[in-house]
């Protein structure tokens, strides 16, 4: 079964083990994206990414392609930035930009 993959970062720089306080609003913030997911009908599943992120994977049928699958993540995610401006962003970091042009698997982008 395919997924997708919501990723939730602390603040630049926070790690955990420096700044408990990011992590825990990380981790809320994980969790309030899983509850908007079940109320959608998805069995949404959260885990720790790295040292200070956290992923919430999503087990999809392949009925859309991925551009659609894209589309719909995105409306999810500024839905629950709507209800929680301040807290939730979908700006990229620096050195997600480039990863994040790259449409499909496989897909090269030019060095």
């Amino acid at each position: 079964m395919a997924r997708t993959l919501f990723d939730r970062d602390t603040a630049p720089g926070a790690e955990p083990e420096l700044n408990t306080a990011a992590f825990e609003k990380g981790k809320e913030i994980a969790f309030r994206l899983r509850d908007l997911l079940a109320g959608m009908g998805l069995d949404a599943i959260v885990k720790t990414s790295g040292k200070t992120g956290l992923h919430v994977f999503v087990p999809i049928r392949r009925t859309i392609d991925f551009d659609a699958a894209r589309a719909v993540s995105e409306t999810v995610g500024r839905h629950l930035q709507r209800r929680h401006p301040g807290e939730v962003t979908l700006e990229l970091p620096p050195y997600g930009a480039r990863w994040f042009r790259v449409r499909r698997p496989g897909a090269r982008l030019p060095p």
